[in-house]
């Protein structure tokens, strides 16, 4: 669900000079995902651009979708993501783009 418009995310951070890993969170796949779609553009260079590392939660096979406690037990829900702080990401195409 809304996975294609990563690839645009990542050649934008590229094209603007970031040199900061990035860590990008997803289903079961992501990094598969991700790979094949980079071999198939031309690859992706870390040593040019930045580094990519991947948390994937587990599907837990069950009516739903995904198991959003993950791994660590930190969980995504509701109350956690209206208390959290926003972190920025840096300044893309002259916008800044931030997370919660």
């Amino acid at each position: 669900d809304h996975c294609f418009g990563l690839f645009g995310l990542l050649n934008t951070a590229a094209m603007e000079g970031r040199k900061e890993p990035m860590v990008l969170v997803g289903p079961e796949g992501l990094k598969e995902m991700v790979e094949i779609v980079m071999k198939c553009s031309g690859g992706w260079c870390p040593e040019e651009k930045f580094a990519l590392s991947f948390i994937e939660i587990p599907n837990t096979g069950s009516t739903g979708g995904e198991n959003l406690v993950g791994p660590e037990g930190g969980g995504f829900t509701s109350e956690r993501c209206k208390a959290a702080q926003p972190v920025s990401l840096g300044v893309l195409a002259g916008l800044t783009v931030q997370a919660v």
